[in-house]
């Protein structure tokens, strides 16, 4: 919060890398995933949830909350005159927020697609048991024999 405080008053634009830096961890999506994983899923050792596959799994997961977010919210953050990945890009392709926003469901895609398709950051117990399907949607639907 310091940080976006700061490029607030001073009117700095900071670099997408230094807002990712920045509002990547303020998405904190790891304390409720990690809760509801401990109620609704089989017991992840503790081994596992502490290693670094696990950690760039969230990572992962919080990059694309984060821009998904930016996606919803850039027009509310302008308004109120703070930092958004959009509004970040936009200049970038002649002020099209349009444009903006294509480039950023292109990074959210890729990020998916390296953890589904490739596993990228998923912990090698996480593999089995239907984790990467679950986010597959109408593919793990069809893959159970359902609509």
């Amino acid at each position: 919060m310091m940080a976006e405080a700061g490029w607030a008053m001073s009117g700095q634009v900071p670099s997408m890398e230094e807002y990712m830096e920045v509002r990547r961890p303020s998405f904190a999506l790891g304390p409720i995933v990690l809760t509801s994983l401990y109620f609704i899923g089989p017991e992840i050792p503790e081994d596992v949830v502490r290693c670094q596959d696990y950690n760039e799994l969230f990572g992962h997961m919080n990059v694309c909350g984060r821009l998904l977010n930016d996606l919803q919210s850039y027009e509310r953050e302008k308004a109120q005159g703070k930092v958004n990945s959009v509004l970040l890009l936009a200049p970038r392709h002649d002020g099209s927020i349009e444009a903006a926003k294509r480039k950023l469901r292109t990074a959210i895609e890729a990020v998916q697609a390296g953890v589904l398709e490739h596993g990228q950051g998923v912990p090698p117990v996480l593999h089995g048991g239907g984790w990467l399907r679950v986010s597959q949607g109408d593919d793990a639907r069809r893959e159970r024999g359902g609509a």
